[in-house]
């Protein structure tokens, strides 16, 4: 059986938009404009489920296991941000993970 290769993406989007670890927050943050910050959910969560393992590359990402279920919160820049229902194992339980890397419901 030949594994298919994950998609490629690009660097981290901390580079682009700096700190996401309270993105909804007026923290210092700087501002997304709504134009590329896409809201998935509206009342109804979506669950997807991660098609192939990811590496976190930085401290907003978080790493993904290949057939482990996540919580879309929302879109920006083709990155969704999502919550793990169980922390992975350094503990986090919520990043950003490219969106090519889960299924597309």
């Amino acid at each position: 059986m030949i594994k298919e290769e994950p998609p490629s993406y690009s660097s981290s989007i901390k580079q682009r938009y700096g700190s996401f670890d309270n993105p909804l927050a007026g923290n210092g943050c700087q501002s997304l404009g709504s134009q590329d910050d896409e809201r998935v959910s509206s009342g109804n969560p979506q669950f997807r489920t991660a098609l192939y393992d990811f590496t976190a590359g930085g401290d907003d990402e978080l790493s993904l296991t290949t057939g482990e279920e996540v919580k879309i919160e929302y879109e920006v820049d083709g990155w969704f941000y999502v919550k793990k229902k169980q922390p992975d194992k350094d503990g986090k339980m919520a990043g950003l993970v490219p969106v090519l890397y889960v299924n597309q419901s």
